[in-house]
Order: structure tokens, then C-alpha cells, then sequence
């Protein structure tokens, strides 16, 4: 049973050292912008004996369209149409 964020984290680090990943050319860790994710990849590169040139962070396509959205709505000067034609660009 996963009981918290740390066990998860755990579980990775053991699947990644199973799998060789740090042979890997390249490592992608996609997640979402939760902190208590993001505060976890430096153990699971470490732990997982990734070199950090090989890794490569981001943030998934819906979080980062949540986030835009949010910062698009503190653009007071921009009409809605105009805040509506910038998320579709």
C-alpha cells in the first residue's frame, strides 16, 4: 500500500535504479507544479544516480495552460477577447 509522497518517491528511485536510467541518454521528469513533487527530485536524482545534465524538468501542457490562464487573468489591461486570443496563441 502507498501510504504517503515519500514512498512514492521511493518506489521511483528503485524502478528507475532497476531500469538503468542513469545510463540513460536523457530523463524527463514531467509532473505539475505541487511543491511537494518538485521538492523530491533532487533525492530521486540523487538516490536514482541521475546526472543532472541528463535531466530535464517540465511542467505538463495542462498545468502549464492552468498557470497561464492565471496570469493572463491578472492582465487587467488586456480585454477578454484579448486574454482569450493570447491562450490560443
Amino acid at each position: 500500500m502507498i501510504e504517503d509522497a515519500d514512498t512514492v518517491f521511493y518506489m521511483m528511485i528503485g524502478y528507475m535504479r532497476l531500469l538503468g536510467a542513469k545510463h540513460a541518454e536523457s530523463i524527463e521528469f514531467i509532473s505539475d507544479g505541487a511543491e511537494w513533487i518538485w521538492d523530491r527530485v533532487n533525492l530521486l536524482v540523487t538516490e536514482a544516480e541521475i546526472s543532472e545534465s541528463k535531466l530535464f524538468l517540465v511542467l505538463d501542457y495542462y498545468h502549464a495552460c492552468e498557470h497561464m490562464n492565471e496570469a493572463l487573468d491578472l492582465c487587467e489591461n488586456l480585454s477578454k477577447k484579448e486574454r482569450s486570443k493570447n491562450i490560443k496563441s
